[in-house]
């Protein structure tokens, strides 16, 4: 099957070399070729953002029907969606189709906001005036998504981007570009202009260099690792180019005594494992405070569940990583972790069946007996890997937590009402869970600290702020005439 990964001013395209895209599950199998784009390509992308300026003065009636009808034929196509889906990035079928329905709820949510009032009526600026405030659109917006959602990431930036009357300019992640095709003839069929979306599958430097900080894009929407995030901060810097970053995340779950052990086992162990543990909001680390009898067994017990095999297997419950290079970053991990003194407590899994011969697969592994204080502790190691420490008190849990330089979602289980509102006022993280590992939803703001995270929150009614820019508009009464 061979598929055309450049969308440009309503047409398919690619004139970049072709990529083969292999099941992560089986390498031997090639999915489909995909012809990506050049740097060229996403010149032209930008051309077509910056003239289709028209969409700008679209009523908020119409932006809104065409994200609600992308929505819609989302959810017609899902199924086969989300089996393309599985077959290029691996996760399981269930967490598959589940993603593409999230991704049809985030447009109609988005849809709902585009008619929303943005503005207010202020005190006049002098007697028999009337001021008021508006929020128009930024202009042509780059958004950069990875492949672990390569559909609901993209969702919840370019639904917002849409509904506030910006064009796009996308870079999808090069290992799943089927799902970003999907997504875009979504839109294509819904009838949306030619230009206001504009998609472009390429990969490398040269091509990602073309797109961040190129003459006529006003922001540039982010969602990828910490090292990348920061390189396009630092080159957007001092230019008319608005940014937000989605980055990194070493997220702790942290455990008091008097919860009930094997509930909260299964909660941190899904929060750990979900989506083979590339997820930026993944627990990565569990934090005992105190004395919690038999945590640390319900764990690796828990762990020792989950069946891991090809996301199409409806039996499995992860699936493969998405590259061999991911699985190679994975297993160094865990020998640097081992290198400095823990000790991995799950049962040895590496060739636990003759499925994993060829796929990209990891098994599950919780880790032990690394200092908290080690460098490596505040490693983001983005796969199933999971590391335990103890804290004495509920401050040393909380100043655990904290020592990482990332901020993005922390969970805490606890039956006190005091463990949380402390949970609360102490943790440096964006988001905090209670008694549960995380959850988003398109109406709720998702954002990040320190490392995980730079400008506005993404999605829920604060992403109006990085989408628009407000105007003050002042009437007065005809005096002159």
């Amino acid at each position: 099957m061979e598929r055309r990964g450049v969308f440009i001013a309503g047409d398919w395209a690619g004139s970049g070399p072709p990529v083969e895209i292999r099941d992560p599950a089986d390498a031997r199998v090639v999915v489909a070729t995909v012809m990506t784009g050049s740097p060229d390509d996403l010149r032209n992308a930008v051309a077509a953002a910056q003239a289709a300026v028209s969409w700008q003065v679209t009523s908020p009636q119409e932006r809104a029907g065409y994200l609600s009808t992308a929505a819609r034929l989302l959810r017609e196509r899902a199924e086969r969606i989300a089996a393309e889906l599985v077959s290029e990035e691996g996760k399981t079928l269930r967490e598959a189709g589940g993603e593409v329905i999230r991704s049809a709820a985030t447009l109609e949510y988005h849809a709902g906001q585009a008619l929303r009032a943005q503005g207010e009526v202020l005190a006049p600026i002098r007697p028999g005036a009337l001021t008021v405030t508006r929020r128009r659109p930024v202009g042509p917006v780059a958004v950069i998504s990875p492949f672990n959602f390569p559909m609901l990431v993209p969702a919840w930036k370019i639904g917002p981007a849409l509904a506030h009357g910006n064009t796009v300019v996308w870079k999808p992640s090069s290992l799943t570009p089927l799902t970003a095709i999907n997504l875009t003839e979504a839109f294509h069929d819904a009838g949306l202009p030619p230009g206001v979306l504009n998609m472009v599958v390429a990969s490398g430097k040269a091509a990602a260099g073309s797109l961040i900080g190129a003459p006529g894009i006003k922001a540039l929407t982010f969602t990828g690792s910490t090292t990348a995030g920061r390189t396009i901060q630092a080159r957007l810097g001092g230019l008319d180019t608005r940014v937000q970053l989605e980055m990194g995340g070493n997220n702790a779950a942290i455990v008091f005594d008097g919860v009930d052990v094997a509930q909260v086992a299964a909660e941190i162990i899904k929060g750990a494992l979900a989506g083979s543990g590339q997820r930026c909001t993944g627990i990565r680390r569990v934090i005992i405070a105190g004395r919690v009898a038999g945590i640390e067994d319900a764990l690796v017990a828990e762990a020792g569940r989950w069946r891991v095999g090809p996301g199409m297997d409806p039996n499995s419950d992860m699936g493969p990583l998405v590259s061999a290079a991911a699985r190679r970053d994975v297993l160094a991990g865990l020998e640097r972790l081992v290198g400095a003194g823990a000790t991995i407590v799950t049962a040895d899994r590496t060739v636990e069946d003759e499925v994993w011969e060829h796929g990209h697969f990891v098994a599950p592994a919780i880790v032990s007996n690394l200092d908290p204080d080690d460098d490596l502790a505040c490693e983001e190691i983005f796969g199933p890997v999971l590391s335990l420490y103890r804290a004495d008190t509920r401050d040393e849990a909380f100043r655990l937590a904290n020592a990482t330089p990332f901020g993005l979602s922390h969970a805490v289980f606890s039956p006190e009402i005091d463990d949380a509102l402390a949970a609360a006022d102490s943790l440096e993280a964006g988001m905090v869970h209670v008694n549960a590992s995380g959850g988003v939803a398109p109406h709720v703001p998702f954002v990040g600290w320190g490392d995980s995270g730079f400008g506005p929150a993404e999605q829920g009614e604060t992403a109006v702020e990085f989408f628009t820019r407000t105007q003050v508009i002042n009437v007065h009464g005809a005096r002159f005439v």
